[in-house]
């Protein structure tokens, strides 16, 4: 940048514009009309010229200027007579990456834009005729470095002109709204991230903490926030943001609380990450420590369907927490959600309103603070916060251990609970303001402690941590109770107690201040001879006003057992708790009924504290509507696996002693504390999980969907191999193995998957690696939830003597195409003269990170002799097809969970084209699905008589062809029959 010499600009020179040349090595540019305002202060562009401008001028050589605008010169200046010694007015182009800029000061007052001093520089980063999907890059400089003149000066320092101009050379905010074409893709990239390039962290005038550079995301259609000091630039970068499929540097801790909720439409989350803080040492005056704290944020996804896979996160997060030095909030832990819907009279839509609560260092020393947090995350805007709430203190220094608190949403308000190493488990009722649409921005109004524990509480005292409580009430009830459960042992660490315990929190409010109390002396739930630990729970939602709970938590043996190998035994337990209708009025006499612990899961342990594996409990809510409430209910558990870090899922039905659909699944990418998303509405087709991920040895916080009910392809041709390796080549003995019919399948379908192809230097194969190449499938992209099938074949051909100490080793493999790796082994088994047969077709459901990926049979020969055979290959590789037939056109598939009765269910109901009919069969009998009109006419026959095996199923209907109207669903299973009403509209 040209150097105007140690003299300076003074009013008098009175430049209006200035063309800057700038170095890059042996290289220079020009910028030609940038403004750089009236009577400017030599040392503030002395600053832009030795420092900002050299540090990015190795950016700025990349790209091609345009132009430049000032922007007070967009609109006419009225106040000038003489037009013919300053430019026109200039408005900025349609095409400008700008489409306006506000400026405030410090106070928050707005400029005009006739004193909105800002220099606005243009790059042309095209590399095509379009700019969708360029990198932007905009020039920005706060102008506002006017200086007093000796006229000035002479009316006094204090004088209203000197006063007026030092406040136009003051640090200003910009808001600038971008005006960029829309992306193509507007269902996902609706963001933009705009990144300031080599920022200027130097501190701003009339501040003490150092200046952040911008980096943010922000919707494609508001505006971003840049603060600048008087003469400060800022090179800004601005790209689309897609959506992310993980949320990086985060963590979820305790299993108890709820971190993931689902509202029909969006998943919403909390978790806490870690955060820097810059703030002065007060002990050297300019220096600036960096205090390493934590933060509590939100996130919420896209809007998602059932058909969708991975759940796509909007690329911002929210945070939370505040962690300024000022209060002490640097420490925000262990954060806890749930939400609440209302219909908004103002607008005519409805509010869904977050409710976070988390707990944070306090002014006190050796204490902690609870706080609350409402904000509105509706469907179509952005996300509006509301105040802080201060809910409690709490002793107990560790955030891990005490505090962890959990919120339940119920009819009249919320109930937040949460632990105290002095006064055991606590809990307050926060009162919704029903009198405002804007209710959720005013502070609740909150009931006095209640301290749940204080039955357990003896003269040594007890220590009573990890509350945990359904995300919601029930919500067809109406209901303001519901139940808390926590983990309770003695204070005397000698003696190595630990229980469950369970209670009922009911709002007690009637008229006046809000209120909550207990409504029974809380019960153990755990059994003897075991201790028990890190409880989870969850409410049953469904349409008959049925209060079904779930409570999920680990036992470990107060015993070793006499074989010192085997180490304690812990075992995962389901305790089913059900509260009778009956009960409900007043509720003066609530009873509990355990029902019985389910599905018991024995792991073995060397070391007693290393066996935890922090379970955590959701129920599924099938049966929301009264409509379905003969279908079992399922609570989902999830927790770590101990030895290697990953997780497991399982399925348990309400009062059932065993697991639903067979032994638990594994999470083939998994990690620490994973939560299963709660719903106040049926989320068994679209259940998530949330989990810590460190695999690749960061802290990713990722969301991962249940398994799904998945469509095995049919009606194609299916390919496959067979490759053969001889013992000899006299006696004709081999062995010969096949891979056939290799397909897969997710959420949106199934489909056959082809062998790789097989070029002109594999006709000829005299290589086991030539072999391998092709008994694999061609690469393919997934993610989520997938299954996968095929068929395997080996077999020894020929004399087994002649074999006698020969085979040959298959492993099915999925790989990762990108590194080459073995993500999980499919199958493997062994052909030799002592087992020379295997047939078989695995099919296994993998959760899988977003990825490119093969399957393939790899053999290992053993003990086999390299044999060469006259004009053939030394390993003849075939080619193999068959014909894979079509059943019920490929729309009826088999859905996860046995059934013992009849159940039919058409999803959606009311249909506008297509919808779901949902229904299970006890097995064993011919079932016939069949559509009839208001009349009774059969329209069609969807299942005619097909023997199924016991289970759910779901076939797709095509309703195109149906004029709107009523029409009947009879669904008959032997001598059973049910129906249901289906509704067309258009």
């Amino acid at each position: 940048m040209q150097d105007w010499g140690p003299s300076g600009f003074t009013a008098a020179d009175r430049y209006d514009s200035a063309t800057i040349t700038m170095g890059y090595g042996t290289q220079t540019d020009t910028l030609k009309g940038f403004y750089t305002g009236w009577g400017l202060m030599y040392p503030r562009m002395q600053w832009l010229n030795t420092v900002w401008l050299p540090n990015i001028s190795a950016q700025l050589w990349k790209l091609t200027w345009r132009d430049a605008y000032s922007y007070h010169y967009t609109t006419d200046q009225t106040w000038i007579e003489d037009w013919t010694k300053v430019p026109r007015s200039r408005p900025l182009p349609s095409w400008a990456e700008v489409k306006s800029l506000q400026a405030f000061d410090r106070y928050g007052r707005m400029d005009s834009a006739m004193n909105t001093f800002v220099e606005l520089g243009f790059f042309d980063t095209l590399k095509g005729t379009t700019h969708l999907q360029d990198t932007h890059y905009v020039f920005v400089v706060n102008r506002r470095t006017f200086e007093r003149t000796d006229d000035i000066a002479l009316n006094g320092p204090d004088s209203l002109l000197a006063r007026h101009l030092d406040s136009l050379a003051d640090v200003r905010r910009l808001r600038i709204r971008f005006n960029l074409e829309r992306h193509p893709d507007t269902t996902q990239y609706c963001f933009l991230h705009i990144r300031e390039v080599t920022p200027d962290e130097t501190t701003l005038p009339g501040e003490s903490f150092p200046r952040k550079g911008l980096d943010t995301v922000i919707w494609a259609d508001s505006a971003a926030n840049l603060t600048l000091r008087p003469g400060g630039g800022a090179l800004l970068q601005i790209t689309y943001a897609p959506p992310d499929s993980s949320i990086i540097n985060g963590a979820l801790v305790t299993s108890n609380q709820r971190k993931l909720v689902f509202d029909g439409r969006r998943y919403h989350m909390t978790y806490f990450a870690p955060d820097t803080m810059r703030i002065p040492d007060p002990s050297i005056p300019g220096k600036i420590d960096t205090e390493y704290v934590h933060a509590v944020y939100y996130r919420r996804s896209f809007p998602v369907t059932s058909g969708t896979g991975s759940i796509l996160w909007e690329p911002f997060t929210q945070k939370v927490s505040c962690d300024t030095a000022e209060d002490m909030r640097r420490d925000n832990f262990t954060p806890s959600i749930t939400y609440r819907t209302r219909f908004n009279d103002s607008t005519l839509l409805a509010d869904t309103v977050i409710t976070i609560v988390w707990t944070n260092y306090s002014t006190s020393a050796g204490s902690r603070r609870i706080w609350l947090r409402n904000l509105t995350a509706d469907n179509y805007g952005g996300i509006i916060l509301g105040p802080y709430e201060y809910v409690d203190a709490h002793a107990g220094a560790n955030p891990l251990q005490w505090g962890t608190p959990v919120v339940c949403r119920m009819n009249g308000g919320d109930v937040i609970a949460w632990s105290d190493s002095t006064l055991g488990i606590v809990a307050r009722f926060r009162r919704q303001d029903t009198n405002s649409n804007n209710w959720w921005t005013r502070r609740g109004t909150y009931s006095s402690r209640d301290m749940i524990s204080q039955w357990f509480q003896t003269t040594i005292g007890a220590v009573e941590q990890f509350p945990t409580m359904p995300a919601f009430a029930h919500v067809t009830s109406l209901d303001s109770n519901a139940g808390i459960a926590w983990q309770w042992r003695p204070r005397d660490t000698t003696f190595k107690e630990s229980d469950i315990i369970y209670a009922h929190l009911a709002d007690t409010t009637i008229g006046g201040a809000p209120s909550i109390k207990n409504l029974y002396v809380p019960q153990m739930l755990n059994k003897s001879g075991f201790n028990g630990y890190h409880p989870s729970m969850d409410l049953w939602q469904e349409g008959r006003k049925r209060a079904y709970e779930g409570v999920t938590w680990e036992e470990i043996a107060l015993t070793k057992p006499s074989n010192p190998s085997i180490g304690y035994r812990t075992r995962l337990v389901f305790q089913s708790l059900y509260t009778p209708t009956n009960a409900r009025p007043g509720w003066d006499s609530v009873e509990l009924t355990q029902i019985q612990a389910q599905g018991k899961l024995i792991v073995a342990d060397s070391t007693h504290d290393t066996t935890f594996v922090y379970p955590n409990t959701a129920s599924l809510n099938q049966a929301y509507l009264a409509a379905d409430s003969n279908e079992t209910n399922y609570f989902s558990i999830v927790y770590r696996i101990p030895s290697n870090g990953l997780m497991r899922q399982a399925e348990v039905p309400f009062n059932s002693a065993t697991f639903a659909g067979g032994f638990p699944k594994t999470y083939l990418y998994g990690g620490v504390a994973p939560t299963g998303s709660a719903s106040a509405i049926r989320q068994d087709a679209r259940h998530a999980v949330v989990y810590e991920d460190h695999t690749y040895h960061t802290s990713a916080v990722r969301t991962t969907r249940q398994f799904f009910a998945k469509l095995r392809p049919d009606g194609y041709m299916a390919s496959g191999r067979e490759a053969v390796v001889p013992v000899d080549d006299s006696s004709r003995t081999a062995f010969a193995l096949v891979l056939h019919d290799v397909w897969r399948a997710d959420p949106n379908g199934g489909y056959p998957m082809r062998l790789a192809e097989r070029g002109s230097n594999a006709v000829r194969t005299d290589s086991m690696v030539q072999v391998n190449d092709l008994l694999r499938t061609q690469c393919f992209t997934t993610h989520d939830s997938v299954t996968f099938g095929c068929t395997i074949d080996g077999r020894l051909i020929g004399p087994d003597s002649i074999a006698a100490g020969m085979h040959v080793d298959a492993f099915l493999e999925l790989m990762d195409s990108a590194s080459g790796s073995v993500v999980a082994t499919l199958d493997s088994f062994t052909i030799s003269a002592a087992s020379p047969d295997y047939q078989a077709a695995p099919e296994t459901t993998f959760d899988l990170l977003s990825g490119t990926y093969y399957i393939r049979l790899r053999l290992v020969p053993y003990g086999l002799p390299v044999v060469n055979i006259t004009n053939d290959s030394r390993y003849p590789v075939t080619e193999l097809a068959s014909e894979v037939g079509s059943v019920h056109a490929g729309k009826v598939r088999a859905v996860e969970h046995g059934a013992s009765q009849l159940r039919l269910a058409v999803q959606p109901n009311l249909v506008v084209s297509e919808t779901q009919i949902l229904f299970s069969v006890a097995g064993g009998d011919a079932v016939s699905l069949a559509l009839f009109d208001a009349a009774g006419h059969e329209m069609k026959r969807i299942i005619d008589g097909e023997t199924m095996d016991d289970g759910r199923y779901a076939v797709d209907v095509d309703t195109h062809a149906l004029v709107p109207g009523t029409y009947l669903i009879e669904l008959r299973s032997g001598e059973k029959r049910s129906v249901a009403k289906m509704v067309v509209m258009r």
